[in-house]
C-alpha cells in the first residue's frame, strides 16, 4: 500500500468512526430534529428542510455514490455525468432512504465506509492521480474526490453537532 492509500484510508476510518459513534449515541428523538432548514448541497433555494434522518440518508446515499463514481473513473469514465444536478440527485435517494431505521441507516453507511476503505486500499499510486469529474467540483483526481468523501462527513456532523448540542 503507498503512502496516500495509507493516509487516505486512514482518514476514511478515523472519520467514519467518529461519525458512527457520534451518531449511535443519540436520542431517538434528535434523529427528527431539522438540521438544516434547506438541503445544503449544491446551495439549494427551494429545497425540502433535513432533519437528522434525511441527513444519514444522504450521506449514505453520497457514499454509495462517490464508489461508483470512482470505479467508472477506474474503468476509464469520467465520474458524475456531464451537467449532473446534485439537487436533483439529492431528492430521490433522500426520500427512498429517509424512512429507514437509524440503525439501518448506520449499518448501511458502515458497510459503504468499508466498501470505499477496501476500494482506495486496492489503489496503486497512479490510480490517485486519474481525474474525473465530480457533480461540484468538477474534474478532480482520484485522491481529491476520495479526500472529498470524508471531508463532505466532517462537513456535515458538525452542522449536525451543533444543531443538537
Amino acid at each position: 500500500m503507498g503512502e496516500r492509500s495509507e493516509l487516505i484510508a486512514r482518514r476514511l476510518r478515523e472519520e467514519g468512526q467518529k461519525m458512527l459513534t457520534y451518531l449511535r449515541a443519540l436520542d431517538p428523538a434528535d434523529w427528527e430534529r431539522e438540521i438544516y432548514p434547506r438541503p445544503a448541497e449544491g446551495g439549494a433555494e427551494g429545497g425540502q428542510p433535513w432533519n437528522l434522518r434525511q441527513l444519514v440518508a444522504h450521506q449514505l446515499s453520497a457514499e454509495r455514490g462517490f464508489h461508483r463514481m470512482a470505479l467508472d473513473v477506474l474503468a476509464g469514465g469520467e465520474g458524475a455525468p456531464d451537467g449532473m444536478d446534485i439537487d436533483e440527485f439529492n431528492a430521490p435517494e433522500v426520500a427512498r432512504l429517509e424512512h429507514s431505521p437509524p440503525a439501518e441507516l448506520l449499518a448501511a453507511l458502515e458497510q459503504a465506509r468499508k466498501a470505499n476503505v477496501g476500494l482506495v486500499v486496492s489503489l496503486s499510486e497512479p490510480d490517485f492521480d486519474r481525474e474525473g469529474r465530480h457533480p461540484f467540483f468538477g474534474r478532480a483526481t482520484l485522491e481529491k474526490l476520495f479526500k472529498l468523501i470524508y471531508r463532505h462527513n466532517m462537513l456535515h456532523l458538525r452542522d449536525a453537532k451543533q444543531v443538537l448540542e
